[in-house]
């Protein structure tokens, strides 16, 4: 698979993703605790891109099951590198470093926790 090819499934994939959060979020807004019902949420602005999906982000993304090989791995590593690059160039453009933050998974994303924590 080409890096442009690539590129293009992954943002693809992205705004999907989105869509489905956002559908979801405006239909569970309010939550109810004991006799309480106030709304659901952190109500700040935050950006926080999760990318831990795991199983979903190899099926559903490549159309891979089972064991991976070694160049799956690999591949997959570089596509969540895509997307931690991105959020970097978004706080590089003027989010603010407080505000942004990453969900993923050490599995594939080992280099990713260590650039973010340095």
């Amino acid at each position: 698979m080409r890096n442009d090819d690539l590129d293009t499934e992954l943002l693809a994939w992205l705004r999907e993703a989105y869509a489905r959060s956002t559908r979801k979020s405006r239909r569970l807004n309010l939550t109810t605790v004991g006799d309480r019902t106030m709304p659901r949420g952190y109500n700040r602005s935050q950006y926080t891109l999760p990318f831990d999906h795991r199983g979903s982000f190899r099926r559903k993304m490549f159309g891979w099951t089972g064991a991976l090989k070694p160049e799956q791995t690999a591949q997959i590593n570089a596509a969540k590198k895509v997307i931690y690059d991105a959020l970097k160039a978004s706080v590089a453009r003027g989010v603010l470093k407080q505000k942004a933050g990453i969900l993923v998974g050490e599995q594939f994303g080992a280099d990713i926790l260590r650039d973010a924590g340095a």
